[in-house]
């Protein structure tokens, strides 16, 4: 019997640029601990190292700072990001007011309209296996892609930005300093359930929902105290 053939929509797969490639080098260099918190990045230097041109070190680096693995500071160069305990108290308290309002927002679109969340729990048992696994680095990324994932349901790209620059930068500190400790994954399920509280929340359709951010910000930030340099 003749088999028809599968047919399937083939995946396009976009060649890495070498701008990708060295930020990816970087990056390694950064979570590994070759480059440390607070390091200036020399680009002249790191491009003789990596035997590329100084333009496209730069915009490697600017990658990095998008991702905020890298502080870019006018007339002074690029640093690996850093982050003093007060400085990380800080931005908690901004990020706490500005993911308060998010959670406003999106119990106010679900007065009117159906509001998908099945994407914040797909992210959501990533971060459980990632947690299960002990893996750090990998809890992280799914843990800034749920956070991302609340945002867009606001419908608020500005938010959304404003979020961007606040939160990423702290989130890639902690992601860099993480993956060099070792530990139980306990400190991971307890931020699951943290976040599992807050999808809850806005599924019970009552007005809950900015209580348990504020928690989960604050329970964030008591994890990492140990790991942030005190002022």
């Amino acid at each position: 019997m003749e088999v028809s053939p599968v047919s399937y929509a083939p995946a396009v797969l976009k060649p890495v640029t070498l701008t990708e490639q060295v930020a990816s080098t970087l990056m390694g260099h950064i979570l590994r601990g070759d480059l440390e918190p607070g390091q200036r990045l020399v680009e002249q230097q790191l491009a003789k190292n990596l035997g590329v041109g100084q333009n496209v070190v730069r915009e490697a680096l600017i990658a990095l700072a998008h991702r905020g693995f890298v502080r870019r500071i006018t007339n002074r160069g690029s640093y690996v990001t850093q982050l003093s305990y007060q400085e990380a108290c800080q931005i908690s308290e901004v990020r706490s007011a500005l993911e308060e309002r998010v959670i406003e927002l999106i119990r106010r679109r679900m007065q009117s309209e159906a509001v998908d969340l099945a994407g914040l729990e797909t992210l959501l048992d990533g971060m459980r296996r990632a947690a299960e696994a002990g893996d750090r680095s990998l809890f992280y990324e799914f843990d800034l892609k749920w956070h991302r994932a609340l945002w867009a349901l606001t419908g608020n790209e500005f938010l959304s930005e404003t979020l961007e620059q606040v939160v990423v930068p702290l989130f890639a500190f902690f992601i860099l300093l993480y993956v060099r400790k070792e530990g139980g994954p306990e400190t991971l399920r307890e931020a699951v359930e943290a976040h599992a509280s807050v999808v809850a929340d806005l599924r019970s359709g009552t007005d809950g929902g900015t209580q348990a951010i504020a928690e989960l910000v604050d329970l964030s930030l008591k994890h990492h105290r140990g790991l942030v340099s005190e002022p």
